[in-house]
């Protein structure tokens, strides 16, 4: 699969509001036997009144998987507006654990 997630933001009423790109080229083999990680970081949020609580999703070509624990609750579980240019969303490679 790709090194690099695909990341996108929905809402409360599974409308997408901010989608990430690839951080980077490559392929990586998975393991069975291993979990994978990957850095997320969410910065710029411009985003007026979303409908809480919003979710994080990995896209893998067209299917979307939720990803597991806790959601952006309220406004005050973002990063602030520092001007132009919207939402970024973006992740490391995945890495390997035990």
């Amino acid at each position: 699969m790709d090194a690099f997630p695909t990341l996108g933001i929905r809402d409360a009423t599974g409308a997408a509001i901010v989608g990430g790109v690839a951080g980077g080229a490559g392929r990586i083999d998975l393991s069975p036997e291993a979990s994978y990680a990957s850095a997320v970081r969410l910065s710029n949020w411009c985003v007026s009144n979303p409908a809480f609580p919003l979710s994080l999703e990995i896209r893998l070509g067209s299917e979307e998987l939720a990803v597991t624990g806790p959601a952006f609750e309220d406004e005050s579980d973002l990063p602030p507006c520092n001007g132009d240019g919207g939402a970024n969303l973006e992740a490391g490679a995945w890495a390997a654990g035990p």
